[in-house]
């Protein structure tokens, strides 16, 4: 230790004064005393220390994000990997996870997430994804369609709302949703949609969907939230049940203030794509012989619009199609319709006014057409007929266009 002595300014006493400190004091007034020299000294020091670890800390996250955009690198190359799709290394761009009720929780994906079409994984390390917590995708404006495992069973409030670009949302088959929250759907582009089976639907759920045209209730439901259908465009309700079901347990009310509103009830299947919806209407008697009964589902057009060229099968979720309903198609813009093996009979006036149509391909099966089924179809100009030669048409009894129409060809 370096020491002299001065006087204290303030009380005149000699003292000694540490040279190595900065700060000092006198013992008898207790008046502070400061090396101003090591005091600049200490405080340059100070500095490059902040400095130091400043620079430490910028080197550590550079790092970081080398190594995660390394590792990116390497599971890009194999595409997506146990159900986190990478992006350039952009962790925002990933969907994150995490355990819940013995599996995992979609918690959320990051604020930056481009792509268009989402196909959320059933299993995650090995473990059902159960959960797509409340505001996962809030407001992500990438997003058009989104296919839903059935391990699924809960989706949390607002999940997708905010979605605008959002038009198609698809539940696996057979799946049991315990829980829906509210307000998942609000404020998307959706325009169809098949609501899985669950017994409530929560409040505002398609809420200011403004483009949603029709939706497919599984039977089943007990309770549906204020303001689920509101806002909406909503014109054909296809359900599942009856319609006594229908009315008993979920009425008319949900759907206050939607003008020409249809009920399809019986519904056992809608085709998205083609505009066609199925349903089983019970048996079908033989026109010409009363003790022959038939069975199988029924097709029509959704009222809302079809596609142009249609092909109508034979056959969906195991069930034979039989009949296409009376006015199926009635003033429908079809150009082609291909009529599959199994179907029977076409109902009075099914294609009536279908002024473009103008290609017709029917099933060998084909039993009865009823009259004025297709007429005022003007614009036909090619009719196939399998397995039946040109004496043995009658089945077109009151279609008179069609049948003395000279173009026809009849194939095996």
């Amino acid at each position: 230790m370096r020491e002299k002595h001065i006087r204290c300014p303030n009380c005149g006493a000699k003292i000694e004064f540490d040279e190595t400190r900065s700060e000092n004091e006198c013992p008898y007034c207790h008046t502070g005393f400061v090396n101003d020299k090591l005091k600049q000294k200490e405080e340059a020091e100070k500095k490059r220390a902040e400095s130091r670890e400043k620079n430490k800390a910028k080197r550590k996250k550079f790092l970081k994000a080398a190594l995660i955009t390394a590792c990116a690198a390497v599971l890009a190359a194999a595409g997506t990997l146990a159900g986190i799709a990478i992006y350039n290394g952009a962790q925002e761009k990933i969907l994150h996870y995490e355990e819940f009720g013995g599996g995992y929780m979609l918690s959320y994906a990051g604020g930056n997430y481009s792509e268009t079409e989402v196909a959320i994984p059933s299993q995650y390390k090995d473990k059902p994804v159960v959960k797509i917590a409340d505001e996962a995708f809030k407001d992500n404006l990438s997003i058009k369609r989104v296919t839903i495992p059935a391990s699924v069973k809960e989706i949390g409030a607002d999940a997708f709302s905010g979605c605008t670009a959002l038009e198609r949302v698809i539940f696996e088959d057979d799946t049991d949703m315990k829980t829906l929250g509210s307000s998942i759907f609000f404020n998307t582009g959706l325009v169809y949609i098949e609501l899985p089976r669950t017994a409530n639907i929560p409040t505002s759920l398609f809420l200011q969907c403004s483009k949603l045209k029709a939706v497919f209730i599984k039977a089943g439901v007990t309770g549906v939230g204020i303001g689920a259908f509101s806002e909406t465009a909503i014109s054909e309700v296809f359900f599942s049940g009856t319609e006594t079901d229908f009315y008993d347990h979920i009425g008319a009310g949900p759907f206050t203030g939607l003008p020409n509103v249809t009920l399809r009830s019986n519904v056992l299947a809608a085709d998205y794509e083609n505009r066609l919806v199925f349903s089983d209407k019970g048996t079908y008697q033989d026109p010409y012989d009363d003790t022959v009964f038939y069975t199988g589902l029924s097709v029509s057009s959704w009222h809302s619009g079809g596609a142009e060229n249609i092909t109508i099968p034979g056959e969906v979720k195991g069930v034979k199609v039989i009949v296409i309903d009376p006015e199926a198609f009635k003033d429908m813009s079809i150009k082609s319709v291909t009529i599959s093996e199994n179907v029977i009979f076409i109902g009075n006036k099914a294609f009536l006014n279908c002024g473009a149509l103008h290609e017709i391909t029917l099933p060998k099966s084909l039993k009865y057409v009823y009259p004025d089924a297709f007429s005022g179809c003007t614009a036909i100009s090619r009719i196939t007929m399998r397995g039946r030669s040109a004496d043995d048409i009658t089945y077109f009894s009151g279609n008179e266009q069609v049948k003395d129409y000279p173009n026809k060809t009849f194939a095996p």
